[in-house]
């Protein structure tokens, strides 16, 4: 299955690993990055704008705590507010606690949040959802060092639960990948989990497992 990005900036093959319901991998990758496949659910869920007072979410960041340290999240509700509504419901539902990074590539990023990493079959690493899409919010926030953004199949309103942070500014993502936050706190964590060493498919060797929760600024 063939990639729609246009071949000028990327030529990719995907591996049909997973039978006819395998879509391309959650993220566009450069020649140097390997290709990664992703069962889809044909749903799609569309969040409308959060109901709530203006500001409301901009008090809330999000903590990612995992034992190479912790990661503090700001988010930008005002350009993808189904995003931030997603990413912070699942986590208030305990949706992230025990999943792990499952997708580490050093000078690129750091992914996470798929379902299947709970257990040891590193088989289905990376090819889990949360059972529904939501619709895409591209914006134009560049892909900076730093920055939160949802995964996704070729399809643009495929992303539900996998996010991913880079590591180093990655331009070549902007306009075709959801931004809906950025850290404020930890990015030496972030280096240090995309150092670890690594499997053929770009999984850490070990278990880098991830405990989510949103917190209040007013609190």
């Amino acid at each position: 299955m063939g990639s729609s990005i246009p071949e000028k900036r990327f030529s990719i093959r995907t591996p049909n690993r997973n039978g006819p319901n395998t879509a391309a991998t959650l993220l566009p990758i450069s020649p140097r990055f390997r290709f990664r496949p992703l069962h889809t659910d044909s749903s799609i869920l569309v969040f409308s704008k959060p109901k709530i007072m203006k500001g409301v979410l901009v008090s809330e960041i999000g903590v990612i705590e995992t034992s190479k340290g912790t990661i503090k999240i700001k988010f930008f509700p005002d350009v993808a507010p189904g995003h931030v509504e997603n990413f912070t419901k699942l986590a208030k539902e305990g949706f992230y606690d025990g999943l792990t990074f499952h997708r580490v590539i050093p000078g690129f990023m750091i992914q996470g949040g798929c379902p299947h990493t709970k257990k040891e079959d590193r088989s289905r690493h990376g090819t889990g959802d949360a059972g529904y899409k939501i619709k895409a919010e591209f914006n134009d926030i560049p892909h900076k060092r730093g920055i939160l953004s949802t995964a996704r199949g070729q399809d643009p309103d495929s992303a539900g639960c996998q996010f991913f942070i880079v590591v180093a500014n990655s331009n070549f993502l902007d306009g075709q990948y959801t931004v809906f936050g950025e850290v404020t706190e930890g990015m030496e964590v972030a280096d240090a989990i995309v150092k670890s060493p690594r499997d053929a498919r770009d999984n850490p060797k070990e278990r880098i497992e991830m405990k989510v929760s949103i917190e209040s600024l007013e609190d």
